[in-house]
């Protein structure tokens, strides 16, 4: 086989195996645990922990404010957070290690996003929730901190809210 072929060849196979492998990722329901037990930096300073998400149930997105997708989804994650936060529903952003703190609070402020945002400063959040490297990254958690829903890229607005429904009721 010549060498141009060979690299081609290689190079689809590649690709197919990657499409496969986000395509089991994508939207799945799962009941699979995460460790919550993750200390991230909100806003003002202050440090917390993730564990503060189990009770109810949540919608956590990994972002970045350099990434258009994830600036496309914050109204819908605005709705969802003024549809289910009076029925304890968390709604959470969390930036990315690599973001800059100054560039998230600007965001933020300009914004005026509702929902409650913290800053993975050392990557930790990321790794506990499966290494998550690509932005946006979605998940919904039941009230035990298990991923029922884990989305990469734009996430499914009415799938999100029916899972949501039927979480918080």
């Amino acid at each position: 086989m010549n060498p141009i072929r060979r690299t081609l060849l290689i190079s689809l196979i590649t690709l197919a195996l990657m499409a496969g492998s986000l395509g089991t990722l994508t939207g799945c329901s799962s009941a699979e645990s995460t460790d919550l037990n993750v200390i991230v930096r909100e806003l003002n300073g202050q440090h917390s922990s993730l564990n503060q998400l189990r009770g109810n149930p949540s919608v956590v997105t990994f972002w970045a404010t350099s990434c258009p997708g994830c600036i496309e989804e914050i109204p819908h994650l605005i709705k969802l957070h003024e549809t289910f936060s009076d029925r304890g529903v968390t709604v959470m952003g969390i930036a990315m290690h690599y973001d800059n703190p100054v560039h998230v609070r600007n965001l933020v402020q300009r914004r005026e996003l509702p929902y409650r945002i913290v800053i993975d400063e050392s990557g930790a959040a990321a790794k506990s929730f499966g290494n998550v490297r690509l932005t946006p990254t979605t998940f919904v958690l039941d009230a035990q901190g298990r991923v029922q829903y884990r989305q990469i890229g734009t996430f499914d607005e009415k799938r999100v809210t029916e899972l949501l429904n039927r979480l918080s009721s």
